[in-house]
């Protein structure tokens, strides 16, 4: 294997979205269009005197603050009540549409404002335009190199435990997990084995139509177009033990090479094409637009985004910044049809919170550690930030004849976090939300520093084999319980407890709840509840709250355990997430104490 000893550094996204600009006259911009719709069709309804209908098309064309000219946009993206609020948007559908514009002299942002303006849309936003930039350095042999992140946080300050998962896994059974990449610079390479048939082309940039197609251009080399993607793929699923390339995290994986972006440029939209593909609706989220894309014919498991675009934080009055509508409503629909997915967090050492799609709800975003374990100089940070792993000098496949190259950024550290999903998942089965939530709850913090102390890294550094561990006893069951206290402990120690502490009936009486194994959430609530025997749980009518708490597993008393059902819910901020059941299995009178009995 050729050694080239390359170093893909700060591989950032970044989106062009500075400053309002002079455009000429014939230039063109790209917007997206967003309105919240009911289910049936709707007809707009139109107030501004600046506002007209054209009948042949069912265009919408606002004026120009000058009044010489207008703009058209389609009219199925006008909403019908000039209020949005949360009853309007209850029972609706988000619908969008990409649309290009003569820019008549004005900049993207000022044709933004001016349909804004109108009050006929929800959201009108520049489309996030998307690209990276890479450096090259040399280091050192592969073994130390995945050692730095797969070896045990024991042993190396940014490892995520991954050599321990292997060992608890042995050899892999049952099909592989499929994951999806989403990116560009898929190039060949033997080291890589993408999923035959799975892959797609979504990028629209330069006149480009969805496609099965996700090669590279032919006339595009590597080194004029960059191979992110394949560096990407290759961390999650480079073939291991080949003496090519890299070894990937898992080769129990269907890698589909998903391309949004083309030579490391392209639009946020794309990529909420591509997410919509996956959760099954049909190719285009933005209207009829032409598609030679197959429809996903594998099944719901990991996404990875290493793509960022600077959006800017989410402004007070909720107008501007933060996630585009069009792309959170393309994420939930994936997340609810079980994907789990991945977002590099962005490498500006800046708040993530300005970066889509970091910025978004029900995504894992990855900021990056260094080789110190402490966070990497070049990592976004803050609230946004879930989880982190080694980012720094990963190595992976690039170029052709097996060589492996060196890649640091948020864009490495996602990939990682990818695999370790992606391993877990596949042996154990677990569905993707519950998964995000152990991903959590079972992070380390030990070899944190000052900078991870100070601009926040999350729930702390993945650990892949607390994380199997913890999944395989969720699927089990042995993970959320409630059991009799004493039982904690043999026969003798259940005796010494009762002789030397006091009343024993209390202590006979007291119950351990453990929530995800007692492993504590930093800055979250557990809330307790129960619901009589049988009933839903998931139902807030049925529950009694029993109590909040801020640890992973405390000790109560007076618990009645017959004839009640017991579940909770982890809540952050205020907000409460998914309903997990407890056991109890292990507080039925036939599993009492043998002091007690």
């Amino acid at each position: 294997m050729k050694m080239k000893k390359i170093s893909f550094i700060a591989t950032v996204v970044t989106a062009l979205l500075s400053a309002p600009t002079a455009f000429a006259a014939d230039e063109k911009v790209r917007l997206v269009v967003s309105s919240y719709k009911n289910t049936t069709s709707e007809s707009g309804v139109l107030s501004s005197a600046s506002v007209s209908t054209t009948s042949t098309n069912s265009n919408v064309c606002i004026s120009s603050p000058n009044m010489e000219t207008e703009w058209c946009v389609p009219g199925d993206v006008v909403k019908t009540n000039t209020m949005t609020t949360q009853s309007y948007k209850a029972n609706k559908a988000l619908q969008s549409a990409v649309v290009e514009l003569d820019s008549y002299g004005y900049s993207a942002s000022e044709i933004a404002a001016t349909l804004r303006s109108t009050g006929q849309f929800d959201e009108v936003v520049e489309d996030v335009v998307v690209k990276s930039a890479y450096t090259f350095t040399q280091y050192d042999p592969l073994k130390s190199l995945l050692d730095s992140y797969m070896g045990a946080p024991s042993d190396e300050a940014s490892g995520s435990n991954i050599y321990a998962a292997y060992e608890l896994i042995g050899t892999s059974t049952g099909d592989n997990i499929d994951v999806l990449v989403f990116d560009s610079g898929f190039f060949e390479h033997d080291d890589m084995n993408y999923s035959v048939g799975g892959g797609r082309s979504f990028v629209t940039r330069n006149g480009g139509v969805p496609s099965d197609n996700y090669s590279p251009d032919p006339e595009q080399t590597r080194s004029e177009c960059g191979q992110h993607g394949l560096a990407v793929a290759s961390i999650i699923g480079g073939t291991i033990n080949n003496a090519s390339g890299t070894d990937g995290i898992t080769n129990a994986a269907n890698i589909h090479p998903i391309r949004v972006m083309e030579c490391d440029l392209g639009y946020a939209s794309d990529i909420a094409r591509g997410l919509s593909w996956a959760s099954g609706e049909e190719f285009d989220a933005f209207g009829d637009e032409e598609s030679n894309a197959s429809p996903y014919e594998g099944k719901v498991g990991v996404i990875n985004i290493s793509i960022a675009g600077y959006t800017g934080a989410l402004s007070e009055d909720g107008i501007s910044g933060g996630c585009p509508l069009y792309l959170q409503d393309s994420i939930n629909k994936a997340s609810d049809a079980g994907w789990t997915i991945q977002i590099s967090a962005g490498n500006d050492n800046t708040n993530a919170n300005e970066y889509a799609p970091a910025n978004c709800e029900n995504v894992v975003t990855v900021g990056a550690t260094d080789w110190d374990g402490d966070k990497a100089y070049f990592s976004n940070y803050g609230d946004n930030v879930d989880i982190v792993a080694s980012g720094a000098e990963l190595p992976v496949a690039c170029d052709e004849n097996g060589d492996m190259c060196l890649f640091s950024g948020t864009s490495g550290s996602s990939p990682v976090v990818a695999g370790i999903m992606a391993m877990v998942m596949q042996d154990t089965g677990i569905d993707g939300k519950t998964l995000e939530m152990l991903l959590k709850v079972t992070a380390t913090k030990r070899n944190f520093g000052d900078e991870c102390a100070t601009y926040g890294c999350g729930a702390g550094l993945a650990n892949a084999k607390s994380l199997l561990a913890a999944a395989r006893d969720y699927m089990d069951g042995k993970l959320n319980t409630i059991s009799f206290a004493l039982n904690e402990g043999d026969d003798c120690e259940q005796a010494w407890f009762v002789d030397y502490f006091g009343d024993a009936a209390s202590l006979c009486e007291l119950y351990s709840v453990k929530f995800f194994g007692g492993n504590t959430l930093s800055n979250a609530t557990y809330k307790l509840f129960h619901v009589s025997e049988g009933s839903d749980l998931n139902d807030e009518v049925n529950q009694t709250l029993v109590g909040e708490y801020t640890k992973g597993q405390v000790m109560l008393t007076d618990l009645v355990i017959d004839g009640y059902d017991f579940g909770f819910k982890i809540c952050e901020d205020g907000e409460c997430g998914d309903v997990f059941e407890l056991n109890t299995t292990a507080a039925s009178e036939s599993e009492r104490p043998k002091s007690c009995q």
